[in-house]
């Protein structure tokens, strides 16, 4: 009863949150492994996810992507926000976020020419930066 109060009080202020306290509430949820109502706030939460893409620092919008792999959800919003704000950051965005990004891409079969322009154009002049796990995440998707 207590995780369902938790729940409902979670979502009465998801309109309200910021962008960093949505991207830990997410990353808190993906913590809480088998928690029904995990599921049910996520949900609520990718309703406004979208609306901040632009706003992420790295590791929030790492948390922001973890969060959608863990729960196996694909957002077209979210999808779009990417396709808007990847190919102006990818050259300043940390490896692991471009590398989550890609991850994202491919868990959803995402066949983006505006995500992947911008990646594989980032890559090659950032590629030192990459670990060799960074660098296969960015290359399977294509």
């Amino acid at each position: 009863e207590l995780r369902g109060d938790l729940a409902q009080k979670t979502v009465s202020v998801i309109p309200r949150l910021s962008p960093h306290a949505l991207s830990e509430v997410m990353k808190s949820l993906t913590q809480l492994r088998g928690n029904f109502n995990s599921l049910s706030v996520f949900l609520h939460l990718v309703r406004f996810a979208y609306k901040y893409v632009p706003q992420y620092t790295d590791a929030e919008l790492c948390d922001v992507l973890g969060a959608y792999l863990y729960f196996g959800h694909n957002d077209l919003s979210l999808t779009k926000a990417l396709e808007q704000v990847i190919p102006t950051k990818a050259f300043t965005m940390h490896p692991s976020a471009v590398s989550e990004v890609m991850e994202y891409c491919l868990a959803n079969r995402i066949l983006s020419k505006p995500i992947f322009n911008a990646v594989a154009e980032s890559f090659v002049y950032n590629a030192e930066g990459f670990t060799p796990e960074q660098i296969a995440s960015q290359i399977v998707p294509f």
